[in-house]
């Protein structure tokens, strides 16, 4: 368990810790995630859980939850790729700032504790557009497939990352042979970075539950000589990234220069060292959001080429040290990065 130093009051009393799960099942409720969390202090119990919403008004599989203490927060951390059902939950650290900003966007503010149950059963039930309900906001056929406001997006989708740079669809389509890809080769969305060149990862819209548990066993196999992580992937960034496409943009999403155009003071930041030199900003943050979410990634260029160098900036003290605890040495890719905290 994290040192005793990490476990002191959170330095931002203006910005209190939250813990985010992430790979939820759509139809899980708050009382699953309080036994989920059962050795852990939940603000208020149940209504202490927050489910966002899509823009259809349907969950995105990810969850916030307001812990009592710091040590509740160490307590759920400890939880993370424990499962729910049969899939394995994320769990990490996050502000109650990002909490609040991801409710300005969330479609109808999103839900609250046991208000998520209610809505979700209504929406099954066609009011909130499931299974043959109101078609302009919601979900029909066997595919399960979404007839809404943006481009259509299967429910079953997964994400590959670690894709040679020059894969390209034809290749990503002979990996997953053994499933059947939403239209084809449409079906397919490579991401690019803020360069414009592969990211190295992309989303794949899979035609039925058993295709997407048949792309997911397919975790660590390799494509010519890398091997390809494989994962459940969110409806929700699946439809960011197709509208990424379509408008002519890159399908990386978050981190990036624009965005650092934005960014108020600087936090507390860690350096990276020895990274792969095409790897992306959302592929750091990616690997690092294992031990906490950065809010910013930066790669630090040499004469107008990345170094191997980078700094991610974090909310807190604890979260960069817990980066720093957690990640030092580890392998991205096939390179083992060296993770050191400016103090």
């Amino acid at each position: 368990s994290p040192p005793a130093s990490y476990r002191q009051p959170d330095p931002m009393k203006d910005d209190p810790s939250v813990i985010k799960i992430r790979g939820l099942p759509y139809q899980t409720t708050a009382m699953e995630v309080c036994r989920f969390f059962k050795d852990c202090e939940i603000v208020g119990g149940p209504n202490g859980i927050y489910f966002p919403l899509n823009e259809r008004g349907l969950p995105t599989g990810e969850a916030f939850v307001e812990m009592e203490t710091a040590s509740d927060i160490d307590k759920a951390l400890e939880k993370h790729k424990d499962c729910i059902g049969e899939r394995y939950i994320e769990v990490f650290e996050s502000r109650m700032s990002v909490m609040e900003r991801v409710k300005k966007t969330s479609s109808e503010g999103g839900v609250r504790g046991k208000d998520a149950a209610r809505d979700r059963d209504r929406g099954f039930r066609g009011e909130r557009g499931f299974g043959g309900g109101d078609r302009e906001r919601g979900f029909g056929g066997e595919r399960g497939r979404g007839f809404g406001r943006g481009k259509e997006v299967s429910n079953y989708c997964v994400r590959l990352r670690g894709l040679p740079w020059e894969a390209k669809k034809d290749d990503i389509s002979d990996f997953l042979s053994r499933c059947e890809i939403v239209g084809g080769q449409a079906g397919i969305i490579i991401n690019m970075d803020d360069r414009g060149r592969a990211a190295g990862d992309a989303y794949v819209e899979l035609e039925t539950r058993d295709d997407m548990d048949t792309a997911v066993s397919m975790h660590k196999r390799e494509m010519g000589t890398r091997y390809i992580e494989v994962f459940e992937a969110n409806r929700l960034d699946v439809e960011k990234a197709k509208d990424k496409q379509g408008r002519g943009g890159g399908g990386s999403m978050g981190f990036g220069r624009r965005d650092r155009d934005r960014a108020g003071p600087r936090g507390f930041t860690v350096q990276l060292r020895g990274l792969p030199y095409r790897v992306t900003e959302r592929e750091i943050a990616d690997w690092v959001g294992e031990a906490a979410d950065p809010v910013d990634v930066i790669i630090q260029m040499d004469r107008g080429r990345p170094s191997g160098r980078a700094e991610c900036v974090f909310s807190s003290d604890r979260e960069a040290r817990r980066v720093v605890q957690t990640m030092h040495r580890r392998d991205l890719g096939h390179r083992y990065i060296e993770c050191f905290y400016d103090e």
